[in-house]
């Protein structure tokens, strides 16, 4: 019996990739995402034959909402719905957003990561692929918007202070630091997938930087 299931995506450093920005990136990241969603069932799944096994250790039973061992407490499905929230935090008060019709009428972009509220995608895949659908296209809607556009960063950096910190940024450092927030989560996300036997692609969970050592030297 076929046990282990591997992942294929676009390789993000292939000059198709690269040539067409950011934006581009940050969509194969969420269709990296999205593949995987779809290859994992909804719960925590049917208990693993004992003889099916990898190097000898045994898998935990594959599923979107399996409680992890080696990241404690940890899920994949949990991984993604924080994954996804800051996407959706970063897009929900863009001027493109707020007024499709005419941007202009929207004096400034203000963004906070730690206002994320609960929800079902950290349970339900069908939540999260619906939520990887709409993300896409608001992406997609705002190709055209500058990268250096500037952004009202809104962040608590300490936790005695609830008001918290305003720093100026752009909308390219907040997009591509959501593309690495997601790298990062991916990684994580990895270490599950060895647990429950879902091959990976290499550069799964890589950051971008090491990824161009091995590639460029």
């Amino acid at each position: 019996m076929k046990f282990i299931t591997c992942l294929k995506r676009p390789n993000p450093f292939h000059p198709s990739a690269m040539s067409c920005g950011l934006h581009c990136i940050s969509k194969i990241y969420l269709h990296q995402a999205e593949e995987l969603v779809n290859r994992l069932p909804d719960g925590p799944g049917k208990e693993v034959p004992v003889e099916e096994t990898v190097q000898g250790n045994a898998l935990l039973p594959r599923g979107y909402t399996t409680r992890s061992r080696v990241v404690p407490g940890s899920t994949i499905g949990a991984h993604l719905r924080h994954i996804l929230d800051h996407f959706r935090l970063l897009y929900a008060s863009s001027p493109v957003s707020l007024a499709p019709n005419d941007a202009k009428t929207v004096a400034e972009w203000t963004v906070t990561y730690d206002k994320r509220k609960a929800n079902d995608i950290d349970s339900r895949r069908g939540c999260a692929l619906l939520e990887i659908t709409r993300l896409l296209k608001v992406v997609d809607d705002h190709a055209k918007v500058p990268l250096d556009t500037q952004i009202r960063l809104q962040a608590t950096i300490e936790p005695e202070i609830s008001d918290g910190a305003t720093l100026k940024s752009s909308y390219g450092r907040e997009l591509w630091f959501c593309c690495l927030h997601a790298v990062h989560h991916f990684a994580l996300i990895r270490a599950i997938c060895v647990e429950q036997g879902v091959e990976t692609p290499q550069d799964f969970g890589v950051a971008p930087s090491t990824l161009n050592k091995k590639c460029c030297g």
